[in-house]
């Protein structure tokens, strides 16, 4: 708010003549903006679903099509930075009884996170695997690994994790945000990070298996 409100001020009192200089400020009030309104969509999901009387609206789903369709949506966002996209999901069905629009948000989210906060040409992850009593996603990637001080609280509201993060208008909030829907349907999430691993780190969710 600060800067758009100094950087408004100076064009409305005529300080700035250069056209120039004018489309550089009138650029830096627009991306600040945007940043803005990106960020109170996401404290308005966040407090809705915190929120008294909110409840999930779950249907029979098939997560792996779930999974499959929030790959395919970013696409393009993996190949305009040139990730290694691998993806490993099983042929079969796996039904769980889920609120679509938010499982597939949170999934969208972590994904989202893997582009933005890693560098060009990082081999992203994406693998689902059916254990004996439980479902188990991650989304992995071989990027910079997030410092142990922050990854503790990582999925706490505000938190950026590195330096990075906040440099690139991150908010703080789309991992609470997940954690949060992910809980919600009665599953856990969680950040691993293994040095030595084909995968430098994985955000990992685990989804009991629902008795037929």
């Amino acid at each position: 708010m600060t800067a758009v409100t100094g950087y408004a001020s100076a064009l409305a009192e005529g300080k700035i003549e250069d056209s120039g200089q004018q489309q550089e400020y009138l650029d830096v009030i627009y991306h600040k903006s945007m940043q803005m309104s990106g960020l109170i969509t996401l404290l308005f999901e966040y407090v809705k679903l915190d929120s008294e009387g909110f409840s999930l609206k779950k249907t029979r789903e098939d997560l792996t099509e779930i999974l499959r369709e929030s790959v395919a949506a970013l696409y393009t966002e993996f190949e305009a930075k040139e990730m290694e996209l691998e993806v490993e999901i099983p042929e079969n069905s796996i039904y769980f009884s889920v609120d679509r629009v938010q499982f597939q948000r949170a999934i969208s989210n972590l994904l989202h996170n893997a582009i933005k906060h890693n560098p060009t040409g990082t081999a992203v992850g994406v693998i689902m695997e059916e254990k004996e009593e439980y479902l188990e996603i991650r989304i992995c990637d071989n990027g910079v690994l997030i410092p142990q001080e922050t990854a503790d609280y990582i999925f706490e509201p505000f938190v950026m994790g590195d330096e990075s993060r906040s440099s690139k208008g991150g908010s703080g909030l789309g991992l609470s945000i997940v954690q949060k829907i992910i809980s919600m349907h009665g599953g856990e999430i969680f950040l691993r990070q293994e040095p030595e691993g084909a995968y430098k780190k994985a955000f990992v969710i685990k989804m009991k298996i629902e008795e037929e």
